[in-house]
């Protein structure tokens, strides 16, 4: 996938150590990155430490971004998404997502009962999103979170858009049960 211009501009003068290209860039894809970790971690502060710990990650091996390879948001992610895996290496747990914080949860508009059932039904859909696999999650929230397209996801995540495209159908479709046994069960 090519780069804008304006991205492919800014990311040459980064690698020939120009601190304001990079500056832009981070001010560009900072929210992104930041809502993607936080996503995986649910921590505030823990978010915050991986997000700068990405983009000094970006910075040192800047030289070796191909954008032939990957978007340099894709790239950036997959950083954050190595760094995320190896905190959970050394905390071994489970993440706690609020996703209020990130901006993925709108507040209502219009009439306050339909905004009570509809608050109600997507807290009830991300509390089931963490209930499935780390790859399910992961593949949903590039999807609705960051409105990623299937093949920004494969790149992102070095697999084939076919396997996103069969994992997003199967995390969707247990998504799907999950929410219906929930509904069942408040009956």
């Amino acid at each position: 996938m090519s780069e804008n211009k304006e991205i492919r501009g800014l990311v040459n003068k980064a690698k020939k150590y120009q601190v304001e290209a990079f500056e832009k860039l981070y001010t560009r894809y900072f929210r992104q990155v930041y809502s993607y970790v936080y996503f995986r971690v649910g921590v505030v502060p823990d978010a915050e430490d991986l997000t700068a710990q990405t983009f000094l990650r970006a910075l040192e091996a800047i030289e070796t971004y191909n954008e032939k390879k990957a978007s340099f948001i894709s790239w950036l992610l997959s950083i954050a998404h190595n760094l995320t895996i190896d905190y959970y290496r050394e905390k071994k747990r489970k993440p706690q997502v609020f996703l209020e914080e990130v901006g993925l949860v709108e507040e209502g508009r219009g009439d306050p009962e339909e905004a009570l059932i509809n608050n109600h039904y997507q807290d009830l859909i991300w509390k089931k999103v963490g209930e499935l696999t780390e790859e399910q999650q992961q593949v949903i929230f590039l999807k609705f979170g960051l409105n990623f397209s299937n093949k920004e996801i494969a790149r992102a995540l070095s697999k084939t858009e076919g396997s996103i495209k069969a994992l997003l159908f199967r995390a969707l479709r247990m998504l799907k049960k999950k929410v219906e046994k929930d509904e069942r069960s408040e009956d």
